[in-house]
């Protein structure tokens, strides 16, 4: 049992790095014991969408003393750390291609202002390892898995610091 749980977990790791999108579907069809899955294969999703927008990838699930940080990627002279949020999304097939979900209504609300604040925190300490040579940024990556097809969405927003020290 131990070892085809292995297999199974090679396999999806495969998977998740060749057709993001497909898992995306596939663990938005599921009940919520496919949480799990559904927030990997958003964050896989989520990685292609930068990479094919120009951004290089630096880490994916990066630990900092103060964070872990779903993506860490480079695009130009900014580093950008990205936290992503997934959630499933019926109707979004119907939606025109450059309609963009309305902030706080998406999957990005369960950002608590605890997690912002590690958020913050985390690129503050990526930001001190560089050196300063290069400006941070961090975002939100709002993932709209659309279980009925592959019309998934991945809404990129920026994540202010407020009140931090």
């Amino acid at each position: 049992m131990a070892a085809q749980r292995g297999i199974q977990l090679r396999a999806r790791g495969w998977l998740l790095r060749i057709a993001p999108g497909l898992v995306l579907t596939i663990a938005a069809r599921q009940d919520s014991r496919a949480d799990a899955l559904l927030g990997r294969a958003g964050e896989a999703f989520a990685a292609r969408y930068l990479r094919r927008r120009g951004a290089r990838i630096l880490g994916q699930r990066v630990r900092t003393p103060e964070a872990e940080l779903d993506l860490v990627a480079q695009a130009g002279d900014q580093l950008l750390v990205i936290e992503v949020k997934t959630g499933r999304s019926r109707g979004l097939a119907s939606l025109p291609e450059d309609l963009v979900p309305i902030a706080g209504q998406g999957p990005g609300r369960r950002l608590s202002p605890e997690q912002i604040q590690r958020l913050h925190e985390g690129a503050r300490w990526l930001g001190r390892r560089s050196r300063g040579r290069s400006t941070v940024e961090v975002l939100l990556a709002e993932i709209f898995a659309d279980p009925k097809g592959f019309k998934h969405r991945c809404v990129l927003r920026p994540v202010p610091a407020s009140n931090l020290p």
